[in-house]
């Protein structure tokens, strides 16, 4: 067999895999943040539902979408829900 290669342009798109890394800073310095955020390509693993949980209840507004999440940052500490903060097995999680 035979094969020709011809140069041509390559075409098409990339979607870069999400970072759980960058993901759980995202997420904390928008709830530090006044006004609104919007986080895309967002993959829920079990980590990040856990920083999304915690982040809610020291008085973040936070809406889940099928990959992104819009965050309305934290005004003040205040509003404290809860004294026991979860960080369940989510290193970063508990670091930040």
């Amino acid at each position: 067999m035979k094969a020709v290669i011809k140069p041509s342009k390559a075409q098409g798109s990339v979607k870069i895999p999400p970072s759980k890394s960058m993901a759980h800073r995202a997420i904390i310095c928008a709830c530090l943040a006044e006004g609104k955020s919007v986080i895309s390509n967002i993959d829920y693993s079990v980590d990040i539902v856990t920083t999304i949980d915690c982040m809610r209840k020291l008085g973040a507004d936070i809406v889940c979408g099928k990959d992104s999440v819009t965050i309305h940052g934290i005004k003040d500490f205040s509003s404290l829900r809860d004294s026991h903060i979860q960080c369940s097995e989510s290193g970063s999680t508990l670091r930040f």
